[in-house]
């Protein structure tokens, strides 16, 4: 229990870092698809909805050893996809995926309600797997943490910033298959902006160490709802893709674009792609569009 608080804490820490620095002033639009430490897939452009990253160390069913990580995020759909497998293969250094999208709303008037969820469907087996996802509205963040294949599996929910005050008053939580932060906004935010953020991601071992032999599989799936007043979104293709009718619409959206993302990352692949350096040596590709040093 202690070892997931902590990773949730961590999430919580990280989004909040994120909004006070001056750099994530500027990221009114900011896609990440991530292997760290190494591997990254970032855009900033408004006009560019998705990043994906894809590795691959030996092919699954066909190598004795072999590992591979995908990573997906798509602005317009508002869809997360992050999945991985390893077989008898131990890589301390290339064992988490993560999938981050990061949108400026501007408030024109107030009051205004922006009610955020995010639906959330993932799993994992073989020895431990750490599933996390979370959301962020303004200094309100939901974090969920889930536990795989232990003796104590199960998930953890936590929240953070999400203090009432003469602007905003919050409703924030979720369970393990959604987040939600409700905000009511009485006031106009400072210069009229609220800074949005959602995460899923994976990973082998979690906190407590990589694993030889696994898999996993998380999704996520954004919507926000504006009631009252008006808010803009910095991009204008943000979530302009109608959501699926039901779940099975998005289990099947889901596989879909992971699917279609890994047939892509799979044709650009290569030893050496943008100037830099896949890690590994032989039998271990790589797709991305640019490599970013970043641990999200």
């Amino acid at each position: 229990m202690k070892l997931r608080l902590q990773a949730i804490a961590w999430i919580c820490a990280l989004a909040i870092g994120l909004h006070a620095s001056p750099a994530a002033a500027l990221s009114k639009h900011r896609l990440l698809a991530s292997l760290p430490p190494l591997l990254g897939d970032l855009t900033l452009d408004p006009n560019d909805s998705s990043a994906e990253i894809f590795y691959e160390n030996g092919v699954a069913g066909t190598d004795p050893n072999s590992r591979s990580l995908f990573a997906s995020v798509d602005s317009a759909s508002g869809v997360f996809v992050v999945n991985g497998q390893t077989n008898n293969l131990l890589l301390p250094n290339q064992s988490r995926a993560v999938a981050r999208l990061e949108q400026l709303m501007d408030m024109d008037s107030v009051p205004t309600v922006i009610d955020a969820v995010l639906i959330l469907d993932g799993g994992g087996l073989g020895g431990f797997i750490e599933l996390d996802a979370s959301l962020q509205v303004g200094e309100c963040i939901a974090g969920l943490s889930r536990d795989v294949g232990t003796a104590e599996e199960g998930f953890v929910v936590t929240t953070n910033g999400c203090t009432d005050n003469s602007f905003v008053s919050w409703n924030a939580g979720g369970g393990d298959g959604a987040l939600h932060v409700t905000s009511t906004w009485s006031k106009q935010p400072p210069f009229g902006e609220v800074y949005m953020a959602a995460q899923v991601s994976g990973d082998f071992g979690g906190i407590l160490g990589d694993i030889p032999s696994g898999s996993f599989s998380n999704s996520g799936q954004l919507s926000i709802e504006i009631s009252g007043g008006n808010v803009v979104f910095f991009s204008d293709s943000f979530l302009t893709v109608p959501e699926p009718d039901a779940a099975a619409g998005l289990v099947a959206a889901l596989g879909a674009i992971a699917l279609l993302a890994r047939q892509r990352a799979k044709q650009k692949s290569g030893s050496r792609e943008g100037g830099a350096m896949c890690p590994g040596g032989a039998g271990v590709r790589c797709s991305r569009r640019t490599v970013e040093g970043s641990t999200l």
